[in-house]
């Protein structure tokens, strides 16, 4: 009468589904001049599921999918967001922040011709000559100029003439200085400019006074 033969039983098995995963977000700085077509999924850290949406939480308007065409946008920071669903239940999501900047060079410089250290003055370097901002050199309309002036040597951060004070010694002489983007002051780059000085020696001539008296023959 226990037996369990010509019995139905009935069982549920239960397969857990996994939780969605939209893997981890990065904040990358990339140059203006290398930005072009981007795959997001280039800057999101495995594991994710690749099923998910791509949404721009800023509005470049320049996203299609996972492709967001950096080229034909503006210098600036862009924020984008993953999400990725769960087959049942559960959400997760992952944000990307892709911060655009031009491209600023400052160069080390030198002078050719050593400097008259009596006198002073003019170094023959422009600091800016050889600096550029995205490929077009720099200049006090586009970068900021700071450095602290020494004993010795001074920059004009206008002009970017390197000055040499009057009665400097005969050697070399450095000076740094620093040049950041004036529209995005946190985009910066140093260089240093060395001066050579030298003091040449200065003979006049001179006149002696006759005393009088008779000239012996």
């Amino acid at each position: 009468p226990n037996a369990c033969i010509n019995h139905t039983l009935d069982f549920e098995i239960v397969v857990p589904q996994p939780a969605p995963e939209a893997g981890t977000g990065q904040t990358v700085t990339i140059l203006q001049q290398d930005a072009g077509v981007m795959n997001l999924f280039d800057y999101v850290t495995a594991p994710y599921d690749n099923y998910g949406e791509w949404t721009e939480i800023t509005s470049s308007g320049l996203l299609s999918n996972n492709i967001w065409d950096a080229g034909s946008a503006t210098n600036g920071t862009y924020q984008f967001k993953y999400t990725v669903n769960g087959q049942c239940s559960g959400t997760d999501e992952a944000i990307i922040t892709i911060v655009l900047e031009d491209c600023i060079e400052a160069l080390d410089d030198i002078n050719t011709t050593p400097i008259n250290g009596n006198t002073g003055g003019d170094a023959g370097i422009n600091v800016y000559t050889n600096d550029t901002l995205n490929g077009a050199t720099a200049n006090s309309g586009t970068v900021t100029l700071t450095s602290t002036p020494t004993s010795e040597l001074s920059i004009d951060p206008v002009t970017g003439a390197v000055t040499v004070a009057p009665n400097t010694p005969a050697g070399t002489y450095t000076i740094n200085y620093t040049i950041c983007e004036t529209a995005n002051l946190s985009n910066c780059d140093t260089a240093t400019a060395t001066v050579v000085v030298d003091n040449p020696i200065v003979a006049n001539d001179d006149t002696i006074a006759s005393t009088g008296g008779n000239v012996l023959s």
